[in-house]
């Protein structure tokens, strides 16, 4: 098996902000490897050290060709990590977990709460804005973002101002099957379903969800602060909660990487709405920004097989039917590198 997977350099120039790597799964050998991040518009500067437009997003396979989100750009490589072209759009803008619905790519443009259809020329085909939709407008008591659709907003949410609007949903993760497209709402734990316009899962109360995969009857996400995969029927039930921490390599990392610490400084982030606390998180972690077990990152192997990435920029294979790790590899020990896009080819 191969694997493919981005990474996100916490605090790190935007030029060296994450990698591409191509990974020999059974043999843990590195085949190939290259820096990515968005360009063409250049980010001279980003003033949220997490992440933000640094690295690599989710990934998908698209005509045998690899295409790989950046900030606010696709991507497009072949399987031996040659660049061959990107696409882009105006409304790409924050983006984060990426799929495909029949020959369209549609992107979570998390930063504008919205997901964005496009062909593989770029042109857009589909749009949807769940903030404008009048159900979930009362239903979660939000409002619409204010937002200039006609002129180009790659670059202009960079400050991080609309992540204080407690409108904003985090809409950080797209998923299709057999035709319908489905959003992830990572503040309000809610899976929507776009095509249907209703509310598939809702958490409430609950926040800090990454990564939607819609297959077989089953709803996969993560949940990051809680460090579990949550799966989900189609009704919207819980059918299983797996913590991670119960594997025990997954717990000798966590314990390596100095964990009740990191515990506290999460604690303090998503207080804050997942904007960077400073002189505590420093204080706290050492390095600023950072924080060990972030799960995000998830590839569907099969019916019972998946993998799973956290910090530090470390990947899992579990068997989520009988809830065991079946292998794992650890790419650095730095916490600040954390896994975002996997995908596989077996």
């Amino acid at each position: 098996m191969i694997v493919y997977f981005s990474t996100v350099s916490r605090g790190a120039s935007i030029d060296k902000g994450g990698e591409l790597i191509k990974l020999d799964w059974k043999n843990k050998k590195i085949i190939q490897k290259i820096t990515i991040f968005p360009f063409d518009p250049q980010i001279h500067e980003d003033p949220n050290p997490r992440g933000n437009t640094r690295g690599g997003r989710g990934i998908l396979f698209s005509g045998g060709d690899l295409v790989v989100a950046t900030y606010h750009s696709l991507h497009i490589y072949d399987q031996d990590l040659n660049f061959k072209r990107k696409i882009s759009h105006p409304l790409f803008v924050g983006l984060h977990e990426i799929c495909k619905k029949q020959d369209l790519i549609c992107v979570s443009a998390t930063a504008i709460d919205g997901v964005i259809c496009v062909d593989t020329d770029g042109v857009l085909q589909e749009s949807w804005w769940p903030r404008e939709n009048d159900f979930l407008q009362k239903h979660l008591d939000i409002a619409p973002l204010s937002i200039d659709k006609s002129v180009d907003n790659r670059l202009r949410f960079l400050n991080g101002k609309h992540l204080a609007s407690k409108s904003h949903l985090h809409l950080n993760a797209v998923a299709q099957e057999d035709g319908k497209l489905f959003a992830l709402f990572g503040r309000r734990g809610l899976v929507y379903n776009l095509s249907d316009q209703k509310i598939t899962i809702e958490n409430k109360g609950d926040f800090g969800f990454h990564n939607l995969v819609v297959s077989n009857n089953l709803i996969f996400t993560i949940h990051t602060r809680k460090r579990k995969l949550l799966i989900y029927n189609q009704k919207g039930s819980l059918v299983k909660a797996i913590n991670l921490l119960k594997f025990k390599e997954v717990a000798d990392i966590y314990k390596k990487s100095g964990g009740p610490n990191y515990n506290l400084l999460r604690f303090f982030e998503y207080f804050r709405f997942a904007r960077p606390i400073g002189k505590i998180g420093g204080f706290l972690s050492g390095q600023k920004a950072a924080a060990t077990l972030f799960v995000r990152g998830f590839h569907l192997l099969d019916r019972n097989r998946a993998l799973i990435g956290f910090s530090p920029a470390t990947i899992i294979e579990i068997d989520y039917e009988k809830e065991i790790l079946l292998d794992f590899f650890q790419y650095s020990e730095d916490i600040s590198i954390a896994p975002h896009g996997l995908a596989a080819l077996q």
